[in-house]
């Protein structure tokens, strides 16, 4: 549910410039109709606003990302010492 909305904006004004453009110093990009319907069951189901949900998605992608660049660095290391599955470290700390 948060991949659907997080790529949608920064700020939700009701009028959004144009792709790109600058509008009190923050750049605003084009969200469908659908995207905005979606937020906003969203926002009334959570009882959230929009902004929270917006910035919720932002840091649960970041942390994802980070996650994944992490476990590309480590999963080398893991299978040079013979920990290719989970069950593998499993068996090792228990």
């Amino acid at each position: 549910m948060l991949q659907d909305i997080f790529h949608l904006f920064k700020h939700w004004p009701e009028n959004t410039p144009n792709q790109g453009s600058k509008y009190a110093g923050n750049t605003y990009h084009q969200h469908s109709n659908a995207d905005k319907t979606k937020l906003e069951k969203v926002s009334k189901k959570e009882n959230m606003r929009k902004g929270e949900i917006v910035r919720d998605a932002l840091k649960q992608y970041f942390v994802q990302r980070e996650f994944q660049e992490l476990r590309k660095m480590v999963i080398p290391k893991a299978q040079k010492q013979g920990f290719f599955t989970d069950e593998d470290v499993f068996k090792a700390i228990s």
